[in-house]
């Protein structure tokens, strides 16, 4: 008896762009170092930002990836690296990705000069920073690169992409979608939020024309939330004024970075009773 074929259906494959913060650097404060505006420094990963590295590239490893991109600053490319690694691609590091250029205030601590940042800059876009660029320039020139690796992923050149970038990257990225992709009405304070650790990761779908974003969990930032958990403080953005911590050796084989206080003593195995 003739039967018609069923026609199956090809799998439908989610578009999407990861954009990751970079791991964690000697710039980024953990309680016992200031937080410094890095800017286009070449700061390098310290060792708890290379772990990172290598948690981020494990949380990639069942992702369809096909394109990795970052700044071409040390500290993405070599977060970026791992990702690259598990995906069987090459990193493509651009200078268009780097953060803002903020000139003169590189390398001072934060807590002092971030609110001039906005007032002076944030709130007066086309104002220049000595020896840096404008915060319009910053908008202009980041949101067209990240705008046209959209439109490769809309065209089906890629399906999923990972951008490594930087804090202030990422942060423009969710004011800039949050406007509807409008260079001119970008929520400031989205902008200058201060709630993305190291190694952090959000994710951009589309949900019919439009792009929308929305944080990722991973190992990282599991294990930073719980830094601030036993440093007694709400946020690890927090950490500043806190004790500081120490990272213990961790032997669960679950590759988490373990954190406790100076004084909180690790617990020892018990013995069997014979």
């Amino acid at each position: 008896m003739w039967r018609p074929l069923l026609k199956i259906a090809a799998p439908v494959t989610e578009q999407c762009l990861y954009m990751v913060r970079h791991g964690k650097t000697e710039y980024n404060s953990d309680g016992k170092s200031i937080d410094r505006i890095r800017g286009w420094i070449d700061v390098q990963l310290d060792d708890e930002g290379k772990e990172q590295a290598q948690l981020i590239g494990e949380f990639f490893k069942d992702k369809p990836i096909d394109a990795v991109f970052s700044s071409d600053l040390d500290r993405a490319e070599d977060t970026a690296q791992p990702i690259a690694d598990t995906a069987n691609v090459e990193v493509q590091a651009l200078k268009v990705f780097r953060p803002w250029n903020l000139g003169d205030y590189e390398g001072q601590d934060s807590k002092y000069v971030t609110n001039e940042l906005k007032t002076k800059f944030v709130d007066h876009p086309t104002k220049q920073v000595p020896n840096g660029e404008s915060f319009a320039d910053f908008s202009a020139r980041f949101t067209g690169a990240l705008a046209h690796l959209l439109h490769d992923i809309d065209s089906g050149k890629y399906r999923c992409v990972v951008l490594v970038a930087h804090y202030r990257n990422l942060k423009l990225t969710e004011a800039w979608l949050d406007s509807g992709m409008s260079n001119d009405h970008i929520d400031k304070d989205t902008f200058m939020s201060d709630d993305t650790s190291p190694a952090s990761v959000i994710k951009l779908t589309k949900d019919g024309d439009i792009w929308k974003w929305q944080k990722e969990e991973t190992p990282v930032e599991r294990n930073w939330h719980h830094m601030a958990y036993v440093m007694g403080v709400d946020s690890a953005e927090d950490s500043t004024e806190s004790k500081p911590i120490v990272i213990v050796q961790n032997n669960d084989g679950d590759g988490k970075i373990k954190f406790k206080a100076p004084d909180e003593k690790e617990e020892k195995p018990k013995k069997k009773m014979d």
